[in-house]
């Protein structure tokens, strides 16, 4: 169930209780569990977005995104990739 005061949750927090409930035909995590996979950027941006954020934007929610998860960077990751 999600929490009363979501909108005032920091971004990971949001993003942990939008991936718990969210409908899996909309987004649903990677068989490895490892990442999640935006089914419908239409149902997710009509439907579940404005639950948890202040938009109803992918671009910004990717922004959001972005912003939050570390890459690896420098020789090492690309060796990687």
């Amino acid at each position: 169930m999600r929490p009363a005061g979501i909108m005032n949750e920091p971004f990971p927090g949001k993003l942990f209780y939008l991936l718990q409930e969210a409908p899996p035909n909309v987004i649903s995590w990677t068989h490895s569990g490892q990442g999640f996979i935006i089914e419908d950027g239409t149902l997710m941006c009509q439907e579940v977005l404005p639950r948890y954020f202040r938009h109803d934007r992918l671009a910004s929610f990717q922004r959001q995104l972005n912003l939050c998860v570390r890459r690896p960077r420098g020789r090492a990751a690309s060796a990687r990739a």
